[in-house]
């Protein structure tokens, strides 16, 4: 397995991920449960959230004006950087990823809620529950997908641009969908507890 990583090889897989990660994200929930229970905490999970939206900005930023270079070069030298049209390419796949996850944390993906409106909240509450476990099942099926695929990148020891592997450039689909799993299991306790839904409940009061 030339260029693959001992510790990638000897994550588990299948059965085996989906208990380590259901492990993880409970750790992870009960943390993040004190953590917001403590000014210190929260004032250290605002850091986090600033430096992945800086993060976000700056992968953005950087494949703009990489765009726009590659652009000029083309029109006015008739040449261009072979490395920076493969570099996009991953950088679209690092951005979508990244946005992903930020979307999760601030609720604001992709979501059906036309029925939400006309339920009451005790009803509302099951609902979120169960539509935010199963959101994070599903990631967490597409982490351990990923997972297998960024692992077989290594073990055939491709590489991408300026010698970089592939693997390198693909670890952000298993670290982005196990972290958005995580935060829709954050999204079930919170609706568990009743929080986030005055805005559905108000919003079903208009309608009425």
């Amino acid at each position: 397995m030339d260029g693959s990583p001992t510790w990638l090889q000897n994550l588990p897989v299948d059965r085996g991920y989906v208990l380590w990660a259901f492990a993880f994200i409970a750790v992870w929930s009960l943390l993040r449960l004190l953590l917001d229970s403590h000014r210190a905490g929260k004032r250290l999970i605002d850091t986090s959230h600033l430096l992945e939206g800086a993060l976000l900005a700056l992968l953005l930023g950087a494949m703009i004006g990489l765009s726009f270079l590659q652009i000029v070069l083309r029109n006015l030298a008739n040449s261009g950087l072979i490395w920076i049209d493969p570099l996009l390419r991953h950088l679209v796949l690092w951005i979508g990823f990244l946005g992903a996850m930020l979307s999760t944390r601030v609720g604001r993906h992709i979501n059906v809620d036309a029925l939400s409106r006309f339920m009451p909240r005790s009803l509302l509450r099951v609902v979120r529950v169960t539509t935010n476990l199963l959101a994070a099942f599903v990631c967490l099926l597409l982490s351990n997908a990923s997972l297998k695929l960024v692992r077989d990148e290594a073990a055939f020891g491709s590489t991408g641009f300026l010698g970089i592997p592939v693997w390198v450039l693909q670890i952000v689909m298993p670290i982005a969908t196990l972290v958005m799993s995580s935060r829709f299991v954050g999204h079930a306790l919170a609706a568990a507890r009743g929080r986030n839904l005055e805005a559905d409940a108000e919003a079903s009061e208009v309608r009425a």
